[in-house]
């Protein structure tokens, strides 16, 4: 069984399909965990962006985007990467990416070589991030 919903958005029409059990059982899948200290050496940075272009002209950028934050992850780099959504669930709130690196500058130099920043996709802030209260568990 699949959960479907449709809505347009930006003068398209997005499908969201899910299997049912995933829809039922996505709180008690935890894929990875997080800890607040950042490794040794380095500190966490944020990326947020918001799209400036059409999805159409975006499309093969984000593709692109995807395979680039897996081959740093598969490199043995400390990156998480995903899109925000609105309060009904819906994609279009742009993205937040988050990571570990040295400092400013070596974060600065990574997100430019993100496809979507190299390609002048979307609009964008870069934010160092330091955890004071509570923990980071990502599922």
């Amino acid at each position: 069984f699949f959960f479907v919903e449709a809505r347009e958005s930006m003068g398209y029409l997005c499908l969201r399909v899910a299997p049912l059990a995933a829809v039922l059982l996505l709180s008690f899948q935890c894929r990875f965990a997080l800890s607040l200290a950042a490794p040794a050496g380095l500190k966490w940075f944020v990326k947020t962006e918001t799209f400036n272009k059409p999805f159409p002209a975006v499309k093969p950028h984000l593709e692109a985007h995807r395979v680039w934050v897996a081959e740093l992850k598969q490199s043995g780099a400390v990156i998480t990467s995903g899109y925000r959504v609105d309060a009904e669930g819906w994609p279009g709130g742009g993205g937040l990416m988050l990571f570990a690196a040295e400092d400013h500058g070596a974060a600065l130099a990574l997100v430019e070589q993100d496809p979507l920043v190299a390609n002048e996709c979307v609009d964008w802030q870069l934010n160092q991030w330091i955890a004071e209260v509570g923990d980071i568990e990502l599922c």
